[in-house]
């Protein structure tokens, strides 16, 4: 009798789901959110229209002034193209690392400045900071970005194609009589941790004009 009641008890609490997700948070997925509310992971993001051409970009250029922001930076060089796309890649992940290690907020995203000499590519990363670190991080230096003219180009597209977007912000200063200053820098406004060449990104490409 006895074992007969235990049995009944089990099947009694399976059937209310007292052995299911125990450990999920109260209320948590409790509604379907809608398709037109879901967030898309950065980074993952495709083309709207499926058989759509892979060479598709869309490119927007417009004038702009630049947020004042300080980074911490770091610098490497290469010889050659591909080289130096496998240095920034490092220098990112190198900059995470440091933002995890300190605990620090995101404040915006990622910078990375790209610049050539004779026979060196040389790259620079930037991890946008709200007040200077306490102490210093080995190979490290600081970054001002003053508020400033310059112009933007908003590129999506393969990560593969983003010299689309320096030729266009060049054509767009030639256009407009604007001259430029500096070299330009990229901000990674997608997931900057998906760097392949074949992934669809967001990124907006500066320059400041005189």
């Amino acid at each position: 009798m006895k074992l007969i009641y235990t049995i009944a008890t089990l099947i009694f609490l399976n059937s209310c789901g007292y052995f299911t997700e125990t450990n999920k948070p109260s209320g948590e997925d409790s509604l379907p959110v809608p398709k037109s509310m879901q967030y898309q992971k950065p980074g993952s993001v495709e083309p709207e229209k499926k058989g759509a051409s892979e060479d598709q970009v869309t490119i927007n250029v417009e004038p702009t002034l630049t947020r004042p922001q300080l980074f911490l930076v770091i610098k490497d060089q290469a010889t050659n193209e591909k080289d130096a796309r496998e240095k920034l890649k490092i220098i990112l992940n190198n900059l995470s690392y440091i933002q995890k290690k300190n605990n620090l907020a995101s404040v915006a995203p990622m910078v990375a400045w790209h610049s050539q000499k004779p026979f060196a590519y040389i790259e620079e990363g930037g991890l946008p900071l709200a007040t200077p670190l306490k102490y210093n991080e080995p190979g490290t230096y600081y970054r001002r970005i003053k508020r400033e003219k310059a112009a933007v180009a908003h590129f999506f597209g393969k990560r593969s194609l983003i010299n689309r977007a320096y030729d266009s912000l060049y054509a767009w200063l030639k256009e407009n009589n604007q001259e430029p200053k500096g070299f330009p820098w990229e901000e990674y406004t997608s997931d900057r941790k998906t760097m392949k060449d074949n992934a669809f990104l967001e990124t907006d490409v500066y320059i400041l004009v005189k």
